[in-house]
């Protein structure tokens, strides 16, 4: 943890926490166990949260359930083993979207976050033919 004394900033963290985030991709392309693909086309289903701000003070919260629909096979084993790191990527895609375009009161803009949530996992499932799917958003 001596490390940790030395960071000068926040962004310094954030690099170090998107590095840790990468290192299972890396580990599991190095020739982990293989799973069983997926039967369904419809894989990783989660729930997010975020939380709605109105200025300093939270106003709400909004929920996403969304998942991933791929035809592909190799993919399909590979996205079970990474969903804690898609889960955290879509969390912080969520969290960008209610701080930048999201007013408390609003229709949540479902096409635009979809997008934000497909560039999410970019690093992750690269140019694979999967996309997100949103199910539901909520927003209290």
């Amino acid at each position: 943890m001596g490390f940790l004394k030395n960071m000068h900033n926040k962004r310094e963290l954030f690099t170090l926490t998107v590095a840790a985030l990468m290192l299972p991709k890396v580990v599991l392309a190095s020739g982990a166990p293989k799973a069983k693909p997926a039967e369904s086309d419809y894989i990783v289903p989660s729930q997010i949260t975020g939380t709605i701000m109105n200025g300093n003070r939270p106003a709400g919260i909004i929920q996403v359930d969304l998942g991933i629909y791929t035809t592909d096979t190799r993919l399909k084993a590979l996205l079970p083993q990474l969903k804690p790191v898609l889960v955290s990527n879509w969390r912080a895609a969520l969290q960008d979207y209610l701080g930048r375009f999201y007013r408390p009161g609003q229709v949540p803009d479902s096409q635009m976050l979809q997008g934000m949530m497909q560039k999410a996992i970019a690093p992750q499932i690269g140019s694979a033919n999967a996309r997100v799917v949103i199910q539901a958003i909520i927003a209290r």
